[in-house]
């Protein structure tokens, strides 16, 4: 049986104080959806596969890693915040925090569940002090949505900015838009270079930063060569993700470069999105399948179980999120060795290390969360195939084995 700790926890656990895109574009209907314009780059139609249907004037912000810092800035600027105190998911992607550790920015890590929400009855808000705003990020994980109308009325209730982190997610109108500002990455689903979109509410435009105008060749150039080398890979049957070690979701992020607030524009991603509006029914669709394939398949078989065991209608997931019974860094270590691309995040921020009976939950997931590719070029015998090593990989425990037997 796979379960994260249940240990007895203080009362109202408080977290102690620890401290420490696409292009601006006004007077667009973007809709926060993830392509536009194949011509200019811009939002796309209202009623395209990827509208969330609200048709509200907001603009997007073009590059990766940098589109958090920008949110935080943007809230500094509506404020008129001297330092913003920012709430972030006890499990959470470390490396992306490296851009916003330059703002006046003080980090409070708040407790999670072993489904991935808020620990809402272990949170404990102090007042902001002086000069000072508070922010909330709500993690949608794995494009499954995060209880968003909750965190809505507790950041209304304690004051707080609402910013939803949608890196995962395709498809914005499957997680509503509850938040002030939502962060989406739509690299992290679809074959585009690296490109990060920050939409945001009315009243909220102005605030956010001009970043420069220069284009990302360099970026562009290497994921085109990447790209070029893995379809020669995959034609003369070369395993090319064994080239290198975590070339597929390591669940590590190199730290961004120092290009200003919004890294720079990128209208050769900008393109290629808006020229897959298309095909994105599809990509849900072969996703939605091979998820539910892969859960399947799996069945009780492994020692490791869905973190997700359900499938809403109208989400596209990102990939599965399993649950291991053994630790999961062996288990990736062997998924790896066996040619499957598995990803688990393997920094944990210090300032969860250094309060471990606030975060024991967070710190059971960062040792027994891994996540495998359904992506949609992968096909059925491939969904089967992936099963079969996670299988091999993560055999259930002796000791389980012994008392299904008893």
């Amino acid at each position: 049986m796979i379960e994260a700790p249940r240990h007895e926890l203080p009362a109202k656990g408080r977290c102690p104080d620890v401290s420490r895109g696409w292009h601006d574009v006004p007077a667009v209907s973007a809709t926060g959806s993830l392509a536009g314009d194949p011509e200019r780059g811009h939002a796309p139609r209202v009623g395209s596969p990827l509208d969330n249907g609200a048709g509200k004037q907001c603009p997007l912000v073009c590059s990766g890693d940098p589109c958090p810092a920008a949110g935080l800035g943007a809230v500094l600027r509506k404020t008129d915040a001297a330092a913003v105190t920012l709430w972030i998911p006890g499990y959470f992607c470390y490396p992306v925090l490296s851009l916003v550790r330059q703002l006046p920015v003080r980090f409070r890590f708040y407790p999670v569940l072993d489904d991935l929400s808020p620990d809402w009855d272990r949170i404990d808000v102090e007042p902001a002090g002086p000069d000072e705003a508070q922010a909330f990020l709500l993690v949608h994980f794995f494009g499954f949505p995060g209880p968003s109308q909750q965190a809505r009325a507790f950041c209304d209730r304690e004051g707080m900015v609402l910013i939803e982190d949608a890196v995962h997610v395709l498809l914005p109108q499957s997680i509503g838009e509850a938040g002030k500002m939502r962060i989406f990455r739509p690299h992290k689903i679809i074959a585009v270079p690296s490109l990060g979109i920050l939409a945001t509410s009315p009243g909220w435009a102005m605030n956010i930063a001009q970043p420069p105008g220069e284009p990302e060749w360099k970026a562009t150039l290497t994921w085109l060569a990447k790209r070029l080398t893995q379809a020669a890979a995959l034609q003369l049957h070369v395993p090319w993700h064994r080239l290198k070690r975590d070339a597929l979701g390591s669940g590590t992020v190199p730290p961004p470069s120092k290009q200003g607030p919004l890294g720079q524009e990128n209208v050769f991603a900008l393109k290629l999105l808006a020229s897959m509006e298309g095909e994105i029914h599809r990509f849900v669709h072969v996703r939605r399948e091979n998820y539910q394939r892969l859960v399947e398949r799996l069945g009780s078989r492994a020692g490791v179980r869905p973190v997700f065991t359900e499938l809403p209608e109208g989400v596209c997931p990102m990939a599965l999120p399993l649950l291991t019974t053994e630790g999961n860094a062996t288990v990736v270590e062997r998924l790896r060795q066996a040619g499957v691309a598995t990803g688990r995040f393997e920094e944990i921020p210090p300032e969860v290390l250094s309060e471990p009976e606030c975060h024991q939950v967070a710190l059971w997931l960062y040792e027994h969360l891994l996540w495998v590719p359904i992506h949609q070029s992968l096909t059925p015998r491939h969904i089967d195939e992936i099963a079969e090593r996670v299988i091999a990989a993560a055999p259930i425990p002796r000791d389980e084995i012994s008392e299904a037997v008893e």
